[in-house]
């Protein structure tokens, strides 16, 4: 799934970069819900490619009680 979403992301790159170039910010939002201990992976390229976008990444994680 976020490799999909990135890879419709890469053709605005230049838009994207005008973004921070104007002083601008822009995030991947992720919501992690879960009911116990879990956890991913997140692969350099998958990481490198959004740095190449100069999208940052926001992580809110949502574990049960």
């Amino acid at each position: 799934m976020l490799t999909r979403t990135i890879d419709g992301l890469m053709k605005h790159k230049e838009f994207f970069h005008r973004i921070r170039d104007d002083e601008g910010r822009t995030e991947f939002f992720i919501g992690w819900y879960s009911s116990g201990n879990s956890g991913d992976i997140f692969s350099h390229d998958l990481l490198g490619r959004l740095s190449d976008l100069k999208i940052d990444v926001a992580l809110d994680v949502y574990g049960g009680q």
